[in-house]
Order: structure tokens, then C-alpha cells, then sequence
């Protein structure tokens, strides 16, 4: 009887082994925006709350984190995400820093348009993909530029079309050049 009984629990023991474990499938908890209205050309950031099985958070073959922004004219942009470690600085005359707890999951965009933009989170890992519903935001307007791109010729110009015109000191070398 006892040889039955170690003969039973040896072999349930293996059958459970035997049986596959399946990983949790990655889910995005929560999602946040610094703000529902964002001024043209200024930063949009959202922080995700998210369970996902990865080594390295920031190999992107682990764990890809992917926003879909559309704009009011139904412009959809594309924007990878990225995982921040926080940290704060303790000693701005060494450069010191201690981690906090502002570890986490972000994605950023400075909008170009006014008006109303969407954006839906995608979270795509090995044991799967997950995403949300789409979220709104409201964009207005600004005083800011925009950002400074090529325009006609050798000539450099802000989004809004002012010229950008770049003045300041050229030291290369400043204790080296007689």
C-alpha cells in the first residue's frame, strides 16, 4: 500500500509538471496625460501604467510601447514610447543623484495643429499585444514658434514662417586660438 501511495504521488507530481504554464498576457492598466489641453508645440506626456514581462525595458524587442496620434485633420502620426528611470539631483556641484519612485512608462508629443487629437496606446511584448480605446485632447493655441526647419534656399525658418536667424559667439577654441 505504501509503495502504491509513492508510486501515485510520484507520478501526480509529474503530470503536473508536465502541464504548460501559460505568462500572463501584457495589459495596459492605466493611462495619464500631464494635461487635456496641450499648447501648440509644447509637450504632451503620457505615463502608462502597465504589466508586461521583459529583462530590459528598454530593448524594444522585449517590450514596445507605441502611441497613434491623430491629428484634426485625421494626420496620424506614429510615436515609439520609452521607459524613464527617475532620478533626483543631490548634489547639483558633483553631479550626485539618488533614484526616486518616478520609475515608469512614457510616451511624448509636442502637437502642431489646433484642435482636437486622439491618441490610442499599443503595448506589444512576447506573450502578446494589448491596447486601449482611444483618448482625447484639446489643443490651443500659443505664442511658441514651433520647431526650426529648412525653408527656400540656405535660409532656416520656425513652423509659424519667421526666420530663423542665428547669432551668437563663435569660440571654438577660446584659450587656444592666438
Amino acid at each position: 500500500m505504501l509503495r502504491y501511495l509513492r508510486l501515485l504521488i510520484i507520478s501526480l507530481c509529474l503530470t503536473i509538471s508536465l502541464v504548460p504554464v501559460h505568462a500572463q498576457s501584457p495589459n495596459i492598466l492605466s493611462t495619464s496625460l500631464n494635461s487635456s489641453n496641450i499648447p501648440k508645440h509644447e509637450k504632451l506626456e503620457a505615463t502608462l501604467d502597465l504589466t508586461a514581462i521583459y529583462q530590459n525595458p528598454y530593448d524594444y524587442r522585449q517590450v514596445h510601447i507605441q502611441a497613434v496620434f491623430e491629428s484634426p485633420s485625421s494626420q496620424r502620426i506614429q510615436v515609439d514610447g520609452f521607459y524613464r528611470e527617475g532620478y533626483d539631483l543631490t548634489n547639483p556641484q558633483t553631479g550626485a543623484i539618488s533614484p526616486n519612485a518616478q520609475d515608469g512608462s512614457l510616451v511624448r508629443l509636442a502637437p502642431h495643429e489646433v484642435g482636437n487629437w486622439r491618441v490610442k496606446f499599443m503595448l506589444k511584448e512576447q506573450n502578446g499585444v494589448d491596447s486601449t480605446e482611444w483618448h482625447s485632447f484639446q489643443c490651443t493655441h500659443s505664442i511658441r514658434k514651433g520647431y526650426i526647419r529648412t525653408g527656400t534656399g540656405s535660409y532656416l525658418r520656425f513652423d509659424n514662417g519667421d526666420p530663423y536667424i542665428g547669432i551668437g559667439h563663435n569660440i571654438a577654441w577660446p584659450n587656444t586660438n592666438p
